[in-house]
């Protein structure tokens, strides 16, 4: 009987006859079959014909058994099922080739773009025998990481253990620029914010530094930066008597822009602007009018602002310099030419500086928080930087439910790692490991949050999905802080604990974040952050073949209630949604939504179920449909002010493409 299959790296492997039936079935779902009986005889008959060719005594390659199904699926008269099993085999054979040409060893049978990705970002270490495999990468994160706990006289062994079997698992990834500069000279962090000062030489410092930490062209750097404290365009200059005048914040966002983006292509920045700053409307306009390369913006909106608006009164301008009253708006007037732009460009994005500077995500009362990070979920103090990981849900989910034991293991362990990347991390100055050893922020997120509502059967723009959203993140951040509070009596509290207003011993001030995890999403495998999927379907072209793809999920779910066929996949992939896809049944339509499928209010309301229960920002893009009018944007600023989000950013179906022609029209005016 045969045991043993050789493998394409050589490698030899138990006999699993329960496979070649899964390849079998896959065939035969792709032309619509649907008698898994079928393909389970078959199977049996495929194991009968090896064991008479092989036996015991020989082990046959993996090729020579698909080469015996082909022979299989034709002899028994299925030349349909044989034809879309061969497309299969060359679908397989095209990938390992792609791969390949990454010169890459996949030791995880990532997918291709996951690998790509890790070529992109330049996470796979160029080592003396050649690159790093995906699993060396987490190896050596994880013992780097684990280096920590002998500082505390902890076992760092065992917590290496731990470390590389939840990254080699994809159960939690931390920042890609952890993955990137663990074990090197680089720092740790992925984000910093800057000051501004109203002074000349401070600005040009503050630049400087900045041009420093961009220096290294990391895809996934930026930085925050608030141009509040700058006196506005126009105001007097020095005491001098020669009528010098300030070029005011805008003037200075551009130069900024211009430089950063030269030193670094692929950052990413975001400028602040206080809505009571005599600038305010020339910063509003900034993205449009001046085609801004490296920074998006965000208008600090404050609790005075928000209640002007809902009263339609004026609202006071400051001058930064002087902090003085020098006139007033309309606030309702100014909303709506925030939403308006917002509804045109996708920017400026808006923070609510009352709700940002609540504990946790301030530990101080007597400190404001001006800035966040460049995707806008992680608030920080001057020389803050942040460390992120994210816990993958998809791989928490068991009997369809979550499977809350584990679940707690991970955040704690998210806990350690974190604490551990903020211990042995080199920092760029002095000033800014202090700024960080003050508060030991970290942000403990989740992805794949779409992929397990579809394991547990449950549509993402339903009310059972917000119920079981507060309860997950509940239960992350209870836990977050119950493992803070355990290190802290291992490790100490955060250094600024005695000034803060904290009451319990944290060895971390704020602990959980929902980022944007696109790129380790990606490698993962999983759904982005808390998004819906942006397609079910899609069309792939390259310059020699189309291809049509569904995401995983859809697949393994068509294929394993029948309703599979090679023509479905196709319609999904022109279509995008399976919405009004009769083919698919009404039950799986419901849930395998999409962001398009979802109502403004849908995904404004899976923000707010997890910012209830998150120390510091969500990131979450509300998307709206083309046909979205500019009052349900600024509906969307109202109610999520209301609700306590930190921040919101909408994305208008096509408002990109406008930007882009608004700025060649204007480019070919000039």
């Amino acid at each position: 009987m045969l045991k043993e299959i050789k493998k394409r790296d050589g490698s030899i492997v138990a006999f699993d006859s329960s496979k070649i039936e899964n390849v079998i079935w896959k065939a035969v779902a792709a032309v619509g079959g649907q008698d898994r009986e079928g393909a389970k005889k078959l199977a049996e008959q495929v194991a009968e014909m090896l064991d008479k060719a092989y036996g015991d005594k020989k082990i046959p390659h993996v090729e020579d058994i698909q080469d015996m199904v082909e022979k299989v699926l034709i002899e028994n008269g299925h030349s349909q099922t044989a034809k879309a099993f061969i497309l299969y085999r060359k679908k397989r054979q095209e990938l390992r080739e792609a791969k390949s040409a990454l010169g890459i060893d996949d030791d995880m049978k990532l997918s291709f773009e996951a690998l790509r990705i890790m070529l992109q970002h330049r996470l796979l270490k160029q080592k003396t025998e050649g690159r790093e495999t995906p699993r060396q990468m987490f190896e050596r994160v994880a013992k780097v990481l684990s280096k920590a706990d002998k500082k505390f006289e902890e076992n760092a062994e065992e917590t290496e253990k731990t470390f590389t079997e939840l990254l080699c698992n994809l159960e939690l990834l931390p920042s890609t620029t952890i993955l990137a500069n663990a074990g090197s000279t680089q720092q740790l962090s992925e984000g910093f914010v800057l000051p501004l000062e109203d002074d000349i030489l401070s600005l040009f410092e503050t630049l400087k530094q900045a041009a420093a930490l961009h220096k290294r062209r990391q895809h996934s750097f930026g930085l925050g930066l608030s141009f509040s404290a700058l006196r506005s365009k126009g105001s007097a200059v020095g005491q001098n008597g020669f009528g010098e005048r300030a070029c005011g914040p805008v003037s200075f966002l551009t130069l900024y822009d211009h430089a950063l983006s030269q030193i670094n292509p692929y950052g990413t920045n975001l400028a602040f602007l206080s809505v009571h700053h005599p600038d305010i409307i020339d910063f509003i306009t900034a993205k449009e009018n001046l085609k801004l390369r490296s920074f998006g913006t965000s208008v600090l909106l404050t609790r005075g602002f928000m209640k002007a608006v809902e009263e339609d009164k004026p609202y006071k301008l400051i001058d930064p310099h002087t902090q003085q009253a020098v006139t007033t708006l309309r606030a309702k007037s100014v909303m709506d030419m925030i939403a308006t732009i917002a509804w045109r460009t996708g920017d400026p994005a808006v923070v609510f500086l009352d709700n940002l500077n609540k504990a946790p995500t301030n530990p101080f009362g007597h400190e404001l928080i001006t800035a966040t990070t460049p995707t806008g979920e992680h608030p920080l103090f001057n020389y803050e930087s942040c460390f992120t990981a994210s816990i993958n849900l998809a791989r928490q989910v068991k009997e369809k439910d979550f499977d809350w034991d584990k679940l707690k293991k991970t955040v704690h362990e998210a806990v350690h790692m974190l604490d551990n990347a903020i211990e042995i991390s080199p920092y760029p100055s002095a000033l800014m490991k202090r700024a960080i050893e003050r508060t030991r922020r970290i942000g403990i997120g989740v992805m794949g949050w779409a992929d397990s509502l579809i394991a547990l059967e449950m549509a993402y723009n339903s009310e059972e999905a917000l119920q079981l959203a507060q309860k997950l993140m509940k239960f992350v951040n209870s836990e977050a802080k119950e493992a803070s509070i355990k290190l802290a009596k291992k490790r100490g509290t955060f250094e600024g604990h005695k000034e803060s207003v904290d009451t319990e011993k944290v060895r971390n001030a704020s602990r959980t974040t929902v980022v944007n995890s696109g790129v380790i999403s990606m490698i993962a495998g999983c759904s982005q952050g808390i998004e819906p999927y942006y397609a079910i379907g899609y069309m792939k072209r390259t310059p020699t073949a189309e291809t049509f793809e569904v995401i995983q999920p859809f697949e393994a779910v068509a294929e394993r209630e029948g309703f599979h066929s090679a023509e479905l996949i196709k319609t999904i992939a022109l279509a995008g949604s399976v919405k009004w896809i009769k083919e698919v049944p009404i039950k799986w339509r419901k849930i395998f939504v999409t962001a398009q499928d979802c109502s403004i209010d849908e995904h404004l309301a899976m923000q707010i179920a997890f910012q209830k229960h998150t120390d510091n920002g969500v990131s979450k893009t509300i998307n709206l449909p083309a046909t979205a009018t500019i009052l349900e944007v600024e509906e969307i600023f109202t109610k999520a002010y209301a609700a306590g989000c930190k921040s919101v950013h909408i994305y208008r179906e096509g408002s990109a493409e406008q930007l882009m022609y608004a700025h060649k029209k204007k480019k070919a005016v000039v």
